[in-house]
């Protein structure tokens, strides 16, 4: 495979879990600021829906950094 091809370890693979949480989190503030303005009526079970996958995108986020931390610390010893 060409060199052109190659991703390292600062491309796509370590941004696409910053830039999910970042989305999803700025996305349930908009929602939220725009319900309390009246501006957007969301019911209750897509207030709920939101809120689920906010707390799996963070819990993911924290625990996958956490795992790759660990393994890290195994493959030097």
């Amino acid at each position: 495979m060409s060199e052109n091809y190659e991703f390292d370890d600062i491309d796509i693979s370590k941004k696409v879990r910053p830039y999910t949480l970042i989305s999803v989190l700025l996305l349930f503030f908009l929602f939220a600021i725009l319900d309390a303005l009246n501006l957007l009526k969301i019911t209750d079970k897509y207030i709920e829906i939101i809120g689920d996958i906010c707390y799996m995108v963070i819990g993911f986020y924290f625990s996958s950094r956490g795992v790759e931390k660990i393994f890290r610390i195994i493959k030097k010893k």
